[in-house]
């Protein structure tokens, strides 16, 4: 079993300053090889209409097939639970 949790951070009062900071900082994070998962999402709720959603995995868990898949489905299921 795999522990995977969408951390949802409240973004309303950032500016585009802060969002790049945090994505550059999210996106040099180290992933650490014996600790699963080696997978980590954000949402960045920018306002209750605008949300940034940040995914971010180590490359031995994926190739550009699973990627384009995993991709494809998290695009596919926020739309679904957006547009409901």
């Amino acid at each position: 079993i795999v522990n995977f949790k969408i951390e949802v951070l409240d973004f309303e009062d950032k500016n585009q300053s802060d969002i790049e900071s945090y994505l550059k900082a999210a996106n040099s994070k180290v992933f650490n090889l014996e600790e699963s998962p080696l997978i980590r999402a954000s949402l960045l709720k920018r306002s209750e209409s605008e949300n940034l959603f940040f995914l971010s995995m180590h490359h031995i868990i994926g190739d550009g097939w699973s990627t384009q898949i995993l991709v494809s489905e998290v695009v596919k299921t926020y739309n679904e639970y957006f547009n409901e």
